[in-house]
């Protein structure tokens, strides 16, 4: 996905609570932010890549919701149980 971003000249945003990622770690093109909540505030397109856990069930909620940008598109090819239903 982020390859793909980079052809429409996006900037990347990334939350990696890890950062065991050489190849992004060392990409100039890839910012990592302090935690998804920077994410929601910044971003006009929001993806999820992510395994449910505890961490990341019901991540999209009604407060993430009010951070994001109005008309944010929102791409979540992972477990439905991470939006919440409000």
């Amino acid at each position: 996905v982020i390859n793909i971003l980079l052809c429409f000249g996006c900037r990347r945003l990334l939350v990696n609570r890890r950062r065991n990622i050489p190849e992004l770690e060392s990409n100039p093109q890839v910012e990592f932010v302090s935690d998804v909540e920077e994410i929601f505030k910044q971003s006009d397109i929001i993806t999820l890549h992510a395994p449910l856990t505890k961490d990341t069930f019901h991540i999209i909620d009604e407060n993430a919701i009010h951070l994001m940008k109005r008309g944010v598109m929102l791409i979540a090819p992972m477990y439905t149980p991470s939006i919440s239903r409000f």
